[in-house]
């Protein structure tokens, strides 16, 4: 069976508590988020820190710049970009 271990969610239009309680119920322990702006923007970054370390090195309303150094593997860099119109 399969695991998830890591989700990005690109403009979810929710932040604050409603935010934190679906961030809840998906139930991976690792967490940032770049709230919404109204309802433009916003990002999630999601993961189970049991295999992988994740820094975020930086971000933006519409990015999220990760460090990803899984146990078992080299590390790398994951850039998640929104594109607004």
């Amino acid at each position: 069976m399969y695991q998830l271990d890591f989700i990005a969610i690109l403009e979810p239009c929710i932040s604050g508590p409603n935010a934190d309680k679906v961030i809840n119920k998906i139930g991976l322990d690792g967490c940032f988020r770049v709230d919404a702006n109204g309802f433009l923007g916003g990002n999630w970054c999601l993961w189970r820190t049991s295999g992988t370390n994740i820094s975020v090195m930086g971000s933006f309303p519409y990015h999220v710049h990760l460090h990803i150094n899984p146990k078992l593997h080299k590390p790398w860099f994951l850039t998640i970009f929104c594109v607004i119109p």
